[in-house]
């Protein structure tokens, strides 16, 4: 047996309080939002109506489908069987009792300033913290809290993506980011598989460290993805997915994406490149302008002429780089032969 009491925020900017028409007392476990014994709607937890219930209150007339306000322990005590559920649909093996100390234990302690010599808050152990109140019990429910207490002696994955797994823009070789792999739990993490479900090649998973791995309570593993885009420009996408003894989550699917960056060079020489009338013997300079306009750094590997009478730049050393949206100047000649 779980005692469940009824709390209600009302008007719904107060502070959560009692109800006064709730039970209380020493045996009290938890309590739950439920809401006044009026029709005040903010007083009241809104919920679903069952099909063909003719009216609730709040929604008079209701006979299909609907939503209405629900009030007392009524509704709170719905609340604490369905925090209950979660956790047994986690731990099976719970008995009822353990079951009732997790919510008890993950609740959260309301209307902590109240002076009531019945509702105050006490302690009972002697541990210096005030942990029950006659009128809340140990608290009110927190599923999610409860949820996480329930896995905590299970091992639990959790993952940290550098980058988010997002390469962005990758330019030359191949680009590598870091998946690190940790258990939060208290049992061990069984790693059975970590690899690219979808996407092609593209993206690869380093084969070491190698899987089936363990790795105990507090630990963890890194990963290395490398993403080596399928082509100039293109945007490229795969899931990585781990697969581990995690009850929860035996397959974690990540997104992995990135793009194949690209360099794109024009070439301008001013005045069109016309340098009019030179005499044999006289020179003349223009500038060769050298422009970047792809997404990646563009490597001039050499300069060639066809002509010996244009004289290319002097370059003290080859490759030249130019970054994505910029562009270089150099001087061209032409002198007559």
């Amino acid at each position: 047996t779980i005692a469940v009491a009824s709390s209600r925020n009302s008007p719904p900017d107060a502070a959560e309080e009692k109800v006064s028409s709730s039970s209380f007392g020493p045996a009290l476990d938890v309590c739950a939002p439920g809401g006044g014994p009026n029709n005040a709607v903010e007083a009241r937890v809104m919920s679903t109506v069952n099909v063909g219930t003719g009216s609730t209150a709040g929604s008079a007339g209701a006979a299909t489908n609907d939503y209405g306000t629900y009030g007392q322990t009524s509704c709170a005590c719905p609340q604490v069987s369905g925090v209950a559920a979660l956790v047994l649909s986690i731990r099976p093996d719970l008995a009822w009792n353990e079951v009732r100390d997790i919510i008890r234990d993950t609740a959260d302690r309301i209307d902590i300033d109240n002076a009531d010599p019945v509702g105050e808050w006490v302690d009972n152990d002697g541990d210096s913290f005030a942990e029950f109140s006659q009128w809340y019990g140990f608290g009110r429910i927190n599923a999610a809290a409860a949820v996480l207490e329930a896995r905590r002696e299970l091992p639990i994955i959790a993952v940290n993506l550098e980058q988010g797994l997002e390469f962005g823009l990758a330019c030359g070789g191949p680009a590598f980011l870091t998946l690190q792999v940790f258990n939060v739990g208290e049992d061990e993490l069984l790693i059975d598989d970590v690899s690219i479900v979808g996407g092609g090649s593209v993206f690869q998973v380093d084969p070491l460290p190698d899987t089936p791995l363990v790795i105990d309570p507090g630990s963890e593993v890194d990963f290395t993805v490398r993403y080596l885009p399928s082509a100039q420009g293109a945007a490229d996408a795969a899931v990585l997915r781990i697969e581990s003894n995690d009850p929860i989550t035996p397959e974690l699917d990540l997104d992995v994406t990135g793009e194949g960056g690209i360099a794109t060079a024009s070439v301008a020489i001013v005045d069109g490149g016309d340098f009019g009338t030179v005499c044999e013997g006289e020179f003349a300079d223009k500038d060769l302008v050298i422009n970047n306009s792809g997404t990646c750094p563009l490597s001039i590997t050499a300069m060639t002429s066809s002509n010996l009478a244009f004289v290319l730049p002097s370059v003290t050393a080859f490759p030249l780089t130019v970054g994505a949206g910029d562009s270089i100047t150099l001087p061209l000649r032409f002198q007559p032969i």
